[in-house]
């Protein structure tokens, strides 16, 4: 398992853009997954489209699966629920107020 390498900024969490030209290289190939991160802060803005949603995780690191390169793992993904607004929390499915 590789975890992609953290960069600086909003999007700060593991993402594989850079897989393609270093990859990990093992003497039995065919052994590495790779691992991103996605979450509601990662840089997605507010009314994503699906399709934009999909373009934007291809270029992150799902490209490693869709041209076969590797297997890719969503190692960690999730909403920080507390920080939405009733509407924008609703939307999305999540509890509209924080606990208590």
């Amino acid at each position: 398992m590789c975890q992609g390498a953290h960069r600086p900024g909003p999007d700060r969490h593991p993402q594989l853009t850079g897989v393609s030209s270093h990859r990990v290289q093992l003497a039995r190939p065919g052994k590495v997954v790779y691992s991103m991160h996605d979450y509601s802060w990662s840089g997605h803005p507010a009314g994503q489209s699906q399709s934009a949603y999909f373009q934007q995780m291809t270029k992150n690191g799902g490209y490693l699966l869709t041209q076969g390169i590797a297997p890719v793992w969503l190692g960690e993904f999730g909403d920080n629920a507390s920080v939405l607004s009733a509407p924008a929390a609703a939307a999305r499915g999540g509890p509209t107020s924080g606990p208590g």
